[in-house]
């Protein structure tokens, strides 16, 4: 455990000098604040759900594209680089984990510094009354950062290049953030409650879903989730979103520790 800290700082340094986690953090703060500003300031009722649904498209835009690219450019680092640190007395497991920790943890810090000016203009527009839901808000896009970040260590191990790992990281964000959805509204009609079972494939999805949920408003989300709320209630239905999202997180990376424990560097 000791190697695997050891690893996971250096990899928090290096992210947080990287361009990208300011490029990242930058445009998350700017883009959060506008987002929670205008949502207060764009309707004529003193509530939370408007600003709520706003920041929550935004980090289902935004969060995902930044753990696929992040993880993509850590993860196929040099050769030289990977020798180096495979030459130290670790192992490729502890090597694999201490680059996710930490890497993990500059994606976390970029979200909470991106949440700070948001989380101003909300309390100073609504007070405290709705913390609880933008603390949710705020955890749930962690989780949806570390899933994404887990995808993307499993596809830069497959692929090996970074040019390549960062191609496929705008395709699998194209495919879950928005081609997905297309898919899933049109075969609702005609699937009815299987729909249920295509939700769990797209963690984008679970998140919205289980959020909205959290709101009292389900059936705002779409018909995936007024089924979801209708067919396992709202509360089952946000245990079996959570479970099913931690699935998505703990599984590609240890499938990408098993590859990579056996990959010829």
């Amino acid at each position: 455990m000791k190697s695997v800290l050891i690893i996971a700082k250096r990899e928090f340094l290096d992210a947080v000098r990287n361009r990208w986690f300011f490029f990242f953090a930058l445009v998350f703060m700017i883009l959060d604040s506008t987002v929670a500003y205008s949502g207060i300031t764009g309707v004529r009722e003193n509530t939370f759900f408007k600003p709520a649904l706003s920041l929550l498209n935004l980090v289902l835009i935004l969060v995902p594209l930044m753990a696929l690219i992040m993880g993509a450019n850590s993860f196929t680092g040099a050769r030289e680089s990977w020798e180096l640190l495979l030459i130290q007395p670790i192992s490729r497991k502890e090597a694999i984990l201490g680059k996710y920790l930490g890497l993990g943890a500059a994606i976390t810090a970029t979200i909470l510094l991106g949440f700070i000016c948001a989380g101003i203009i909300l309390i100073l527009n609504f007070g405290l009354d709705e913390i609880s839901h933008f603390l949710f808000l705020v955890i749930l896009s962690v989780l949806l950062s570390l899933t994404f970040l887990s995808i993307a260590s499993l596809s830069s191990i497959i692929l090996g290049e970074k040019a390549k790992s960062i191609g496929i990281s705008f395709m699998l964000w194209l495919w879950f953030v928005v081609i997905y959805d297309f898919i899933l509204v049109g075969l609702t009609l005609s699937l009815g409650e299987v729909i249920v079972a295509l939700l769990f494939l797209n963690p984008a999805d679970l998140v919205r879903t289980t959020f909205i949920t959290s709101l009292g408003s389900a059936a705002l989300v779409g018909p995936a989730g007024a089924v979801l709320n209708k067919t396992f209630g709202s509360l089952t239905g946000m245990i079996l979103s959570l479970t099913t999202l931690l699935a998505w997180l703990v599984i590609p990376l240890y499938v990408a520790i098993y590859i990579f424990e056996r990959k010829d560097i």
